[in-house]
């Protein structure tokens, strides 16, 4: 009966929640692409992935239909797979630009690099460590901040992480090259 106990535990019950182990750069990898959902109750959807919920895992699909846009919510305890498709796939129309997300800030890659060597050195001066994915910066597999590197680009699953690092973000100075030789030693 102890064990019962222990495990209803308000801690125990917290760390058994998916949104715990769910990873963000997983559900990011599906939002703006064609996709098939299918649910518990076997029906299947193809559309446009307009976001995921990262708590609930619900979907926001946008799809095509005659000369309308449509847009289904699916709700996450219902969604048993979610696969990527070929945009060239026949039933597939593209969606406007105006309903996707696209990022508000167009850069030249040149300025992305510097944007991020910039974000690098000043997490790294505060004591951040950062590893380079590509183009994004992650940090300890919680925070992932992408290009064009501002608070729009970072995605944490914690909103107490989010809340430090969006006001991190803010008190952000220029970098001087000074900081970037303190950040490589």
């Amino acid at each position: 009966m102890a064990e019962e106990d222990r495990s209803a535990s308000p801690e125990n019950a917290a760390n058994k929640s998916k949104v715990y182990v769910n990873d963000p750069l997983h559900f990011k990898s599906f939002v703006n692409r064609y996709v098939e959902v299918k649910t518990n109750l076997g029906a299947s959807l193809k559309g446009y992935v307009y976001t995921i919920d990262p708590v609930s895992e619900s979907v926001i699909l946008l799809r095509r239909q005659d000369d309308r846009i449509s847009m289904d919510i699916i709700v996450g305890h219902s969604v048993s797979t979610i696969a990527h498709l070929p945009s060239d796939d026949a039933s597939c129309d593209s969606i406007p630009d105006e309903l996707l997300f696209v990022t508000e800030e167009q850069i030249s890659d040149d300025e992305s690099e510097r944007r991020r060597v910039q974000l690098k050195a000043w997490l790294c001066a505060n004591h951040i460590p950062v590893v380079e994915d590509g183009n994004m910066l992650v940090m300890e597999d919680v925070i992932v901040i992408d290009s064009p590197y501002g608070l729009k680009q970072c995605f944490v699953s914690n909103d107490v992480i989010m809340e430090r690092v969006h006001n991190l973000l803010k008190q952000m100075p220029w970098i001087t090259s000074g900081l970037l030789e303190k950040c490589d030693s």
